[in-house]
Order: C-alpha cells, then structure tokens, then sequence
C-alpha cells in the first residue's frame, strides 16, 4: 500500500488571495512644506479607515491604516528635516495594518482627513511658533490694487474638469470642460499682456488631470495665485451671475453642496473633512 504524502497548508501562514485582493495598498508617500504647515499625502489605490495617536518622548504621530498593505520594494523613511517633522515611517504592522510614523520637531496642532478620486489620507501638521519680542511697528503706506499685482509674478490658471470628466452638460451638450479651457486661455492672454506675469495651464487642450495633479502643478512652479474656473449648473432656469470661492471652509449648505460636488463626495463627507480640518 502507497504511503500518504502530507502537503503543508499554506493557507494557516500565508493570507488567501481573496483576502489579499481585497486590501488597498500603499502607492506612494510625498510631501510639501509651507510656512504656515507641512502637508503630508499618502497615495492608495482604494480606500481605508484609520486611527490616529500621538505618543511623546519622543514626539511622534502615528496612523494605521486599516486593511491596508505595503508593498516591499517601497521606500521605508523618508527624511524631511524642515524644522517641523524629522522623519517619516513607514511599516506593515500586522498583515492587515499599515503604520505611518511622523517623528516631530515642534508640534502645536495637526489634521487628518481623507480624500476620494484619487484615494488619499492628507495629513497637515502646524508647527509651535516660539513667541517673540514686541518690536516697533513700522507705519507703511497704503499699497494700492496695482502695487499688489505687480507682486504676483506667476498665476496658474486651472481649466476645471477636461477629457473623460466633461463637467456640467447644457441642453443643448455644451460641455463644462469646453467653456472652462476657453475662459482659461482668454484669462491667461489678458494677464500677460496687461500684467506681464507667467501664466501656467494644468491642463491647455481636451485632457484628463487628476485633482492631486493640479495643485502639485501649482506648488512645482511655486505660484503666487491659483485660479480654478468652473461654470456650475442650477436646478433653477433662471439662475445667472458668479461665483467667486476662495480657500477656506464654511457651514453654508448651498457652499457646501458646490464644494462636495466638485469633489464627487457626499454633503456628510464634507463636513466631515471640515470637521477634521479644524481640529
């Protein structure tokens, strides 16, 4: 009689496959540093949930991401050394944990949110500003509209939507997109012509960018103003006029709904991003 062949199950070490192709995974780490933070994005290819601590001696945050894997060819540390962070780690925790360490400098406070299309944990960390000496307050002149343009010396202009993302559609099929990219190169005509500035495009024909891709095309070029042009749809016929949005948040709910649309997340998500910027 044949003798039995005892196989090892690999399955009792090793994560099944169905288990695994329902992880996200890690694509890549970058960051940017300004004056007022440091902005730390943790690209995924899906999306996650995640806790957040901060332990000291030394000063350090941590992130787990859930359900979340590594993969092993990345780059474990990165170095930032900009006065705020020091470092920061990556790590596959446990098989289905992901750890990201930022070892501080000077922390007074952060903020933590995530982002959908493209996936995304954004991490902003505000430094502790050493308090200084009163000094003589200087009397200036008043700077008028003019003078202050002339200190804008590259402007980015960003068409919204383009390629597979036409935008709002019109009655008659105008797409959004199309409008957008012509008032984009009409401004940036006007603009060097009248102030001589350096204008840049995300995008200057019928293309697909990603949202991430935009403003990294703004802080590559170190713009002084970012310009973002869209032509937004009513439910009301008889709607006209503008609207003019700048960079802060809001508890208004019409604001609110244009700003969740734009970013193809629900009203709830938004102010739960809110909420979480504002810690």
């Amino acid at each position: 009689m044949k003798k039995a062949v005892i196989l090892p199950l690999l399955f009792v070490f090793f994560m099944s496959s169905g288990e695994a192709s329902r992880q996200t995974t890690v694509k890549k780490l970058r960051y940017s540093s300004y004056k007022s933070h440091t902005r730390i994005v943790v690209d995924l290819n899906g999306p996650i949930e995640y806790k957040q601590h901060r332990i000291s001696n030394p000063d350090r945050l941590f992130f787990d991401l859930k359900k979340c894997a590594l993969p092993g060819n990345m780059k474990k540390t990165i170095t930032v050394n900009n006065g705020t962070i020091k470092t920061v780690r990556f790590a596959q925790f446990d098989r289905n944990t992901v750890r990201v360490v930022l070892d501080i400098n000077r922390l007074k406070k952060y903020s933590s949110f995530m982002l959908n299309d493209p996936n995304r944990l954004v991490i902003d960390v505000y430094p502790a500003v050493k308090a200084k000496t009163k000094k003589r307050v200087r009397k200036h002149k008043k700077v008028l509209p003019d003078q202050k343009i002339q200190r804008i010396r590259t402007v980015v202009i960003d068409p919204g939507h383009g390629g597979k993302d036409p935008g709002a559609v019109g009655p008659r099929g105008l797409n959004e997109k199309d409008i957008t990219l012509y008032v984009g190169k009409k401004l940036g005509k006007i603009l060097k012509a009248r102030h001589r500035v350096n204008v840049v495009y995300t995008r200057d024909r019928d293309i697909f960018v990603p949202l991430n891709n935009r403003t990294e095309i703004a802080n590559s070029k170190k713009a002084d103003l970012f310009i973002s042009i869209h032509t937004n749809a009513s439910k009301k016929r008889r709607a006209r006029g503008i609207e003019t949005y700048f960079l802060n948040w809001t508890n208004n709910r019409q604001a609110l709904k244009v700003a969740a649309r734009e970013n193809r997340i629900s009203i709830t998500r938004m102010r739960k991003i809110q909420d979480g910027l504002q810690m």
